[in-house]
């Protein structure tokens, strides 16, 4: 996908949560929550963050914009609206 973003906005893929519990109980998908954690698509231009692409983020539940595609579903953000920058090799 090519794709340029505005101003300090970044595209991101969420991360599934798993569809079962620790004890294995299956979730319908009305219980499911909303992942918070996230794939860097794409970046725009001003990243004070020095956020990069593919790095794993943690975002608000229910931030973002919901952009809708064959191959799954994005979210565009405001760079303020990401909690955390994972840490490569972070145990999460």
């Amino acid at each position: 996908m090519n794709i340029n973003m505005r101003n300090d906005c970044v595209l991101v893929k969420r991360i599934p949560l798993p569809l079962a519990t620790k004890a294995g109980i299956i979730l319908p998908t009305r219980a499911q929550e909303l992942p918070q954690l996230a794939l860097v698509v794409a970046i725009g231009p001003e990243n004070p963050e020095n956020i990069e692409y593919h790095d794993m983020v943690l975002v608000m539940k229910f931030a973002g914009t919901r952009w809708e595609r064959d191959d799954g579903d994005y979210y565009i953000l405001r760079i303020n609206e990401l909690l955390a920058v994972l840490q490569h090799g972070s145990p999460i």
